[in-house]
């Protein structure tokens, strides 16, 4: 148990608060986000970076098509380590949290096989 005049806080969750916020002690330590971040918000920081690199492919194009963007001229061996990622990221999702992520993995394996049609093979 703490005494009673101790900064230190305990939050529901039983993760400890230094101080009134956890911004304020964002400032003073950077290891406190880490250390507060818990399995499902793991899972959910995974899930959403495996859609960002299922989707980059389709956004890479579609600033290609805009005339005043600069061009970049990736690889599609670039892009097939984005999907690679993007599953191995979704699995990773899927297994610190819900198993609805495991369906983020079918996404940049369907980018695949259009991005392969859209080729021509």
């Amino acid at each position: 148990m703490e005494p009673a005049t101790s900064p230190r806080k305990r939050n529901p969750d039983g993760g400890a608060l230094f101080g009134s916020s956890i911004t304020q002690s964002a400032a003073v330590n950077g290891r406190v986000i880490l250390s507060t971040m818990n399995k499902a918000h793991w899972a959910k920081l995974c899930g959403f970076a495996s859609l960002g690199c299922s989707s980059f492919f389709w956004a890479a194009l579609l600033l290609r098509l805009i005339v005043t963007v600069p061009r970049f001229d990736f690889s599609f061996y670039f892009f097939l380590g984005q999907w690679a990622l993007a599953v191995v990221l979704a699995l990773v999702a899927a297994t610190l949290g819900s198993n609805r992520w495991a369906y983020a993995a079918l996404l940049p394996i369907l980018n695949w096989l259009g991005s392969f049609y859209l080729v021509g093979g």
